[in-house]
C-alpha cells in the first residue's frame, strides 16, 4: 500500500521498483492498494486496487489513504504480508484494523527529522518489522520506540537509466529542455514544491548570486550576503565578514552567467513560484516546466537529460526521509549542494557540499526539528562548486560510484531477503511462477 505505482511521485517510484522486482521473482502474488491513482504510461505488472470514489469518480477524502477500504481488501485478498510505504499518519490505521491479526505487517516509513512524536510509538511497535530508509531514521525511531523490531534499507536508483552523458548531449539537453546556451551555468533542483523543500531559500540564494550582493572574506574564504529587505526592496550592505569578523574582503560582481532551473509544479502546497520569483525580481532568470503537475512528471529518459544539464544539483531542504532526487543526480554524475541534516548525509557526503543549518526549529503539531540552512554558507557552497571544475568532476565521479552501490537490483534483493525471512523462514520450496505471462486489469476492485 502506497501511492499508485502509475504516478510520478517518490513513494510511487520506490513502490513500483520494489513490487515489480518481487513480482518477477515468481515467489509472491502481489496486489497494490494505490493511493491517488491516475493512469499514466508507467508499466505495471500487478493489479492496482483503487481507494473509494464518489459518484463523480473522484477519490473520497475519507478513504484517500484506504482508511475505509483497507479492511475489505484484507478480507477479500487475505494477504500473508502487508507492506506499507508512506508517512506514519498515512498508514497508522493498519495498526487498528479489525483483522490486523491475519497478516504480517512490514512498515517502511520515512523519518525526515528528529525527534519522532510520542504518539507514533504505538504504531511503530505494532508493526512486525519497522524498516527505516537509513541509519538516521532507524536510530530516530529506536529512540521513540525501543521495543520495535527495527531494520533499515536504503532507497535505490536505476543506474542505467540515470547515467552521465557526453558534453554534447548535456548541451543539447540545455538547449531543447531549458533553452539555455552552453556558456551559461545551471543550478538545478528536482523536488516537489512543498514547504520542507525550502524553495524560498533557493530563490534567495540565487538572487544574491545573480546580483553580486555579497562579499567574500580573504581570510576565511567564506561569503557574507547583504540581507535583502523584501518590504523596503533593498539590500543591507555589510562592512565585515560575518564568520571571522574580518574586514579584508573582496566585493562581488553580478553573475549573469548563472541560471536556475526548477523541476517542480509552479503551484502546489509550497510556494507560488511566480510570486517567489517576483519577490526577488528574478523574472526571466528562473526556468520552469509549466506542464508539471502533482503526480505527473516526465519520463526517466527526459529526467536524466535534465539532471545532466545541471552543473550543480541543490536541495536546501528542511529535512528528508531519504532524498531520492539527490541520489538520481549523483547517479547522473552531477555534484550536489544540500543541507547537512536528516537522512541523506550518511550516503551523499562525498558527492558534494553539505551546508549546515543555522538553526533547527520545532515544527508545530509534531515537534520535529526543521533545518533552516545557513544562507551565507549556502551561497558559499553553490559558488565554490560552480566555479571549481576539478571539484565538480571529483564530486560527480564519487557520487556516481556511490549510486552504483545503491542500484535497485542490489536494494530490491535486500527486500527479497527480508520478506523471505517472514514468509519462508525455513527457505522457499514452492513453485516459481512465470510472472511475465501474468496479465491484469488495471483496477481490480
Amino acid at each position: 500500500m502506497t501511492d499508485s505505482p502509475k504516478l510520478h511521485t517518490g513513494f510511487a517510484g520506490v513502490g513500483r521498483e520494489v513490487m515489480t522486482y518481487l513480482q518477477r521473482t515468481g515467489k509472491y502474488e502481489i496486489k497494490c492498494i494505490g493511493w491517488f491513482h491516475q493512469d499514466t504510461n508507467e508499466d505495471v505488472i500487478y493489479p492496482i486496487i483503487t481507494t473509494e470514489k464518489d459518484s463523480q469518480g473522484r477519490i473520497t477524502q475519507e478513504d484517500k489513504y484506504a482508511h475505509k477500504s483497507f479492511p475489505k481488501v484484507v478480507d477479500e485478498f487475505k494477504p500473508d504480508l502487508v507492506w506499507t510505504l508512506g508517512d506514519h499518519w498515512m498508514v497508522d490505521h493498519v495498526a487498528k484494523t479489525p483483522n490486523r491479526g491475519s497478516f504480517k505487517w512490514v512498515m517502511y516509513c520515512p523519518i525526515d527529522g528528529h525527534p519522532s512524536p510520542s504518539k507514533w510509538k504505538a504504531t511503530f511497535e505494532a508493526a512486525d518489522i519497522l524498516v527505516a530508509y537509513g541509519k538516521y531514521g532507524m536510530e530516530t525511531m529506536r529512540h521513540r520506540a525501543p521495543s520495535a523490531n527495527l531494520k533499515y534499507i536504503y532507497h535505490g536508483v536505476d543506474s542505467k537509466a540515470f547515467h552521465p552523458t557526453s558534453q554534447q548531449e548535456k548541451n543539447e539537453s540545455r538547449k531543447t529542455i531549458m533553452g539555455v546556451s552552453p556558456d551559461k551555468k545551471v543550478i538545478g533542483i528536482v523536488a516537489r514544491n512543498q514547504p520542507r523543500k525550502a524553495f524560498d531559500k533557493l530563490f534567495e540564494a540565487y538572487f544574491y548570486i545573480l546580483n553580486g550582493l555579497y562579499i567574500r572574506c580573504k581570510d576565511c574564504n567564506k561569503i557574507t550576503v547583504f540581507p535583502f529587505d523584501l518590504v523596503k526592496r533593498e539590500a543591507v550592505r555589510t562592512t565585515k565578514c560575518k564568520h571571522c569578523m574580518g574586514t579584508n574582503f573582496s566585493n562581488a560582481e553580478p553573475r549573469d552567467d548563472v541560471r536556475l532551473y526548477v523541476h517542480g509544479a509552479i503551484q502546489d502546497c509550497g510556494w507560488d513560484l511566480v510570486d517567489l520569483q517576483n519577490d526577488y525580481n528574478l523574472s526571466g532568470k528562473v526556468l520552469v516546466n509549466p506542464s508539471l503537475k502533482i503526480g505527473v512528471g516526465v519520463s526517466e529518459h527526459t529526467l536524466n537529460g535534465i539532471y545532466n544539464a545541471f552543473d550543480v544539483f541543490t536541495l536546501p531542504t528542511r529535512g528528508e526521509g531519504f532524498g531520492l532526487p539527490i541520489l538520481e543526480a549523483m547517479s547522473a554524475g552531477v555534484p550536489v549542494v544540500v543541507t547537512d541534516y536528516s537522512a541523506h548525509p550518511e550516503w551523499c557526503n562525498d558527492a558534494g557540499i553539505l551546508v549546515p543549518p543555522v538553526v533547527l526549529e520545532a515544527e508545530p503539531l509534531t515537534n520535529i526539528r526543521r533545518a533552516v540552512i545557513d544562507i551565507d554558507l549556502y551561497v558559499t557552497g553553490l559558488l565554490d562548486m560552480l566555479d571549481n571544475d576539478a571539484m565538480r568532476k571529483s564530486c560527480g565521479e564519487a557520487g556516481r560510484a556511490k549510486a552504483e552501490e545503491m542500484d535497485w537490483e542490489i536494494i530490491c534483493k535486500q527486500w527479497e531477503n527480508l520478506i523471505d525471512g517472514v514468509l519462508y523462514p525455513d527457505g522457499f520450496d514452492g513453485v516459481i511462477v512465470d510472472s511475465k505471462s501474468m496479465k491484469y486489469n488495471l483496477e481490480e476492485i
